[in-house]
């Protein structure tokens, strides 16, 4: 039962996870509380994901994303493997809302908008009626090609979707996303990808390396340096791999989860390994950073999440990982 996705509310102290197996509980997205970690609820959508199809626990249906939503991050939205999104707010009746979009692959929130990525489209909402807005197809870009991941950028504009060896961006700043660059193919294959602070971090599929690309321009991909954050093979990580990565622009600091359920924590400026933390007893699925509280937050395989708080104070200089 891995863990598929994280949000949160720091204000009201809860967690919202999905995860990816075919049991009855995948069908519903859990709420967890964030300091005790208690379970909360479920936000359950067997009533409200197609009533006219018989419920089976072998379906293969199974939610892959949510998005804290709305005024104070209250509401929140679920999304499965076969286009179905649904909005969960307090004392009201959760409801699915129709986006003709295969499959709800990633979901993003940005001012007044939601983004949904999916395997053959995005689709793009207003963020207050859900009502869609813009978007555009993405199979004569990707030819079809299976998506393994998407980030988009601080401000709104820029979107990366990869494959497993490409990553192609796309300018988001109307509601009609525009294809704008693609990036070389990366040899080792592509595994995940997050940006910040102008640098996209680009972890590996071989889990040897996450490799970080700076962007020198708002349109166009151009890459002005790559460095690698690695794990050294004479260490005790040196056999593991890295699943997933996430980058604190305040500390300066990657962060990579690994094959065997540590953190591994790199310094930007010199590529070092700072610290390494035995966080979970399996894999590493998904990593979730809410940099403007400090909080890290870590989901395994085996269907658990983990709570992490940068303790010490970031350094007052501006130093670009790209530039070590």
């Amino acid at each position: 039962m891995a863990i598929t996705d994280i949000d949160y509310n720091i204000k009201e102290s809860l967690l919202f996870v999905t995860a990816n197996d075919n049991t009855p509980m995948a069908k519903a997205g859990r709420v967890w509380a964030l300091f005790d970690h208690e379970i909360l609820g479920a936000l359950a959508v067997c009533g409200i994901h197609k009533p006219e199809v018989k419920w089976r626990q072998e379906s293969e249906f199974m939610l892959t994303s949510c998005k804290a939503v709305g005024p104070n991050r209250k509401s929140v939205l679920l999304g499965d493997n076969e286009g179905g999104l649904y909005l969960f707010q307090a004392k009201k009746a959760p409801a699915r809302i129709e986006t003709s979009i295969k499959s709800i692959l990633f979901m993003y929130s940005f001012a007044e908008r939601i983004y949904l990525i999916g395997l053959d489209a995005i689709k793009v909402l207003d963020a207050k009626t859900l009502a869609v807005i813009g978007g555009g197809r993405l199979n004569q870009r990707l030819n079809n090609k299976d998506i393994k991941c998407s980030a988009l950028d601080e401000i709104g504009k820029r979107l990366f979707i990869a494959t497993s060896k490409h990553v192609f961006l796309f300018d988001i700043s109307e509601a009609q996303p525009k294809f704008v660059d693609v990036l070389d193919p990366i040899p080792t294959g592509i595994a995940q990808i997050t940006y910040s602070k102008g640098n996209l971090f680009i972890t590996r599929a071989d889990g040897k390396a996450v490799g970080v690309w700076k962007l020198q321009q708002t349109t166009k991909l151009k890459i002005e340096r790559m460095a690698d954050f690695i794990l050294p093979e004479d260490s005790e990580i040196g056999d593991e791999g890295v699943t997933c990565a996430q980058y604190h622009s305040g500390y300066r600091m990657l962060i990579g989860g690994t094959t065997a359920g540590k953190l591994v924590f790199w310094d930007a400026n010199d590529g070092r390994i700072k610290s390494v933390i035995s966080a979970h007893d399996c894999s590493v699925t998904c990593l979730k950073l809410a940099e403007e509280s400090d909080y890290l937050f870590s989901g395994s395989s085996r269907g658990k999440v983990k709570t992490f708080i940068f303790s010490s104070p970031p350094k007052s200089e501006e130093i670009d990982p790209a530039d070590r």
